[in-house]
């Protein structure tokens, strides 16, 4: 039957607060004598949608509810993994656009199944007083029972910098906004000077300011935060799954007249990635890294190593220790990422981090890094059974799709021959899942040894099983002996 994984909003965009779902981008702050003033662009990533749900047969639809004005547009992409993004149409790095009000997306063609499932929006004006509205998400998917809708039990959503291009900002005052809190769930803030290092409004790092439900203005000024550089951090909690807290309204303010102190970065801070393939399926071959550096300061930089364990770290050549360096700019598509081939990151049990490190000279500046995306194949992991019915001529081959990998199976089947090489093949198409299944093999010789394999392909490639033999019975030779009835032989007796 149907189900729905539901989140809706209302500000210009109203934050279901446990599944974390934002990464706000057009988000309006107040000064003295300022009209709301909206970025060009922005894009908000959701965490795992269905990270709660642990029944999900096939992701079916994508629901959002949009306002879009003139000279505005929301796009969306999904994710299963949130790194690697797709269209609804199966298009890697593809996105679908919105229409103004309710949008219903059939994700069906994705063919997606399991408990992992992320949406990206990105909203675009060319008008800075105006911005698009996403009001409601929800996200279909069969099962075969009834659920209610069930929301994880921790979440944490993160700003972008809210301050991008001020050039008046002598001192930050104030961070409002208002929380519906419900009982049994809580709400709390950090605040940042880069999205990296974390502290509470009195300057302690890494602690948090706990939200009351309703309005809550937070005096900042003992932070002494000057220019245009504030992040914040929302972590949400529940002790039940069908209950979430939200937050309706986010306000910063700042002083351009005031005095106030000198910005201070650390010096260095590193990112460390979680299993971008976890949850995933398939045999796997990393292929590329990509990345957006929105902002690269003279004096800092940005430099990335990669792993499968968090033990061990590589750059892209595969020198252990060594680092990548990136450079300044939108490297996202394919033609433009880092190739990772040298690392021959393969297999179905594969896991694939990634560490960044920022470095300043000067501690009023910071690089930013926006976004990244692995790129990957991942062809189906296949068994091969032993054979059945065999006769002279004809057996039965059997085998199992243990994964589809990235995408849908269109074909699968068997490649056998005299010895351990693919001489012969029995297959059949369609669109396949995770099954067994069983082909008849013909013409074969009798008394001859085969060694047989499944497989299966997807678009990425084929996966193969490992070969196992059998034989075909020998053909009986001359007349039959046909006995009378009370025929008793002795021993020694011996018939041709």
């Amino acid at each position: 039957m149907s189900n729905k994984a539901i989140n809706q909003y209302n500000f210009n965009i109203k934050i279901s607060a446990i599944l974390a779902m934002f990464i706000f981008s057009l988000l309006f702050f107040t000064q003295q004598a300022s009209a709301v003033d909206y970025r060009s662009q922005g894009t908000f990533v959701s965490t795992n949608f269905l990270a709660s749900s642990t029944d999900v047969e096939l992701i079916t639809d994508f629901n959002a509810t949009t306002t879009i004005f003139a000279s505005t547009s929301v796009s969306a992409q999904f994710s299963k993994n949130g790194a690697v993004w797709w269209s609804s149409d199966g298009t890697r790095c593809g996105w679908d656009s919105l229409s103004d009000g309710a949008n219903n997306i059939d994700l069906s063609a994705l063919n997606w199944s399991g408990s992992y499932f992320y949406y990206k929006f990105k909203l675009e004006t060319t008008d800075s007083s105006t911005t698009p509205i996403v009001s409601q998400v929800d996200v279909e998917y069969s099962d075969d029972h009834d659920m209610d809708t069930e929301y994880c039990k921790e979440g944490a959503l993160i700003s972008v910098n809210l301050l991008s291009g001020k050039t008046d900002v002598s001192l930050i005052t104030q961070f409002s906004v208002v929380a519906d809190i419900p009982a049994s769930t809580t709400v709390q803030v950090q605040f940042s000077r880069n999205g990296v290092t974390w502290r509470d409004k009195s300057d302690t790092f890494w602690e948090w300011e706990n939200l009351s439900d309703g309005t809550n203005d937070i005096d900042l000024t003992a932070l002494n935060w000057e220019d245009a550089y504030f992040f914040y951090k929302l972590r949400f909690t529940s002790e039940n799954s069908t209950t979430t807290a939200s937050v309706t309204s986010v306000e910063i303010q700042y002083s351009d007249t005031g005095g106030g102190g000198i910005t201070e970065y650390n010096t260095q801070g590193t990112i460390l990635s979680t299993d971008l393939l976890d949850g995933l399926s398939g045999d796997f071959t990393i292929q590329k890294f990509g990345y957006n550096i929105t902002s690269l300061p003279a004096s800092t930089t940005i430099q990335v190593q990669f792993g499968t364990s968090t033990d061990e770290w590589y750059n892209s050549s595969g020198a252990k220790w060594e680092l990548d360096t990136l450079s300044s700019g939108d490297h996202l598509a394919y033609g433009d990422a880092i190739d990772l081939s040298a690392l021959n990151i393969t297999g179905a049990d594969s896991s694939f981090y990634y560490k960044i490190k920022f470095e300043t000279e000067i501690s009023t500046s910071s690089p930013i890094l926006s976004d990244v995306q692995l790129y990957y194949i991942a062809i189906p992991v296949v068994s091969t059974a032993s054979s059945t019915l065999i006769a002279s001529q004809v057996a039965t081959a059997n085998g199992d799709i243990i994964s589809i990998g990235g995408l849908a199976v269109t074909a699968r089947g068997f490649k056998y021959g005299l010895t351990e090489t693919d001489t012969w093949t029995v297959s059949e198409s369609s669109s396949y899942g995770v099954n067994a299944f069983k082909l008849l093999t013909e013409n074969l010789s009798s008394g001859t040894v085969y060694y047989i394999r499944a497989y299966a392909t997807n678009s990425d490639g084929s996966g193969y099983g490992d070969y196992i033999s059998f034989t075909t019975l020998s053909e009986s030779k001359g007349s039959p002996i046909i006995f009378k009835k009370n025929v008793i032989l002795k021993e020694n007796v011996i018939l041709k």
